[in-house]
This record gives C-alpha cells, sequence and structure tokens, in this order.
C-alpha cells in the first residue's frame, strides 16, 4: 500500500499530465493516493498534489 516514507520511483513536473488508474485511502497517515502513469512510469501520488482537469 502506498504512504508515506515510500520509495520514490519518479518525478513529474508541475501541471504533468497522468493518467489515474487507481485511488485508495490509507489510515495510517490520512492521505488519499492516487495510482498514476506518467511517460511509461507508474507509482503513487498523494492525493493533495493533484488537481483534476
Amino acid at each position: 500500500a502506498p504512504r508515506l516514507g515510500s520509495t520514490i520511483v519518479g518525478t513529474a513536473p508541475r501541471r504533468a499530465v497522468v493518467d489515474v488508474l487507481d485511488r485508495v485511502g490509507n489510515p495510517e497517515d490520512g492521505f488519499i493516493w492516487y495510482q498514476v502513469i506518467y511517460e511509461g512510469t507508474t507509482g503513487w501520488v498523494r492525493g493533495d498534489l493533484l488537481q483534476p482537469t
């Protein structure tokens, strides 16, 4: 499950468009996490760092 302190697998620049694959809540850290894919890399992003378009 995604959580704070997990290994960073990549970064995307501000305003980058990513595709959302999944959404989960983590009761340990209180965040909603989104599984995204960006330029072929799949990872998890905290919901407060994303903005819907």
